[in-house]
C-alpha cells in the first residue's frame, strides 16, 4: 500500500527515519484509517522500520500481528529494522539491475542500428580496406614459397 510522505504511521517513519512502536492505534494521532479498513486488521502493537538504503528512505517495514496474538516489544525493534534495511538493498539492487538492463537494451538497439546501414552507404576505403590488406599480407607470406 502506498501512502505519502507523512501519511499514518508508516508515512511518519518515512518522514522522520526512525523506528517507532505503536501500542494503542486508536489513540495515536498518525494513525491512517484508510489502512485499517484495507487491512482489516486492528493489531494491538505493531513495529514500522524505515527501510533504508545511504541514507536514503526506499519505503517503510511494518508486521501487524505476531504469531500467537502476541504483541510486539521494543527490544524486537533493533531485529526488525535490520530486516527492513536488508529490503531496502534488495530493492535497491532490483531498480539497479533494471536499470542495467534497460542501457544494455539501448546500446543493443544503437548497435544494431549502427551496423544495419547497406556497405555501400559506408565510403568505399572502409568497406574495402580489410580485404584489400588481407590479400596484401597473403601475398607478401606466400611469394616466396613453393
Amino acid at each position: 500500500m502506498r501512502l505519502a510522505k507523512g501519511e499514518g504511521v508508516a508515512g511518519w517513519v518515512a518522514l522522520h527515519g526512525e523506528p517507532q512502536l505503536i501500542r494503542h492505534a486508536e489513540n495515536d494521532a498518525r494513525f491512517a484509517s484508510r489502512v485499517d479498513k484495507k487491512t482489516a486488521s486492528r493489531p494491538a502493537t505493531w513495529p514500522a522500520c524505515p527501510c533504508a538504503w545511504k541514507n536514503r528512505i526506499l519505503g517503510v517495514l511494518e508486521v501487524l500481528n505476531k504469531k500467537g496474538g502476541d504483541r510486539f516489544h521494543e527490544r524486537e525493534i533493533p531485529t526488525l529494522q535490520a530486516m527492513a534495511n536488508l529490503a531496502a538493498v534488495a530493492v535497491e539492487s532490483a531498480r539497479l539491475y533494471d536499470q542495467m538492463v534497460e542501457r544494455a537494451r539501448a546500446l543493443n538497439s544503437e548497435l544494431i542500428q549502427a551496423t544495419a546501414r547497406p556497405a555501400r552507404s559506408r565510403p568505399a576505403w572502409k568497406a574495402c580496406s580489410l580485404p584489400w590488406r588481407m590479400g596484401w599480407w597473403l601475398r607478401t607470406r606466400t611469394a616466396g614459397s613453393p
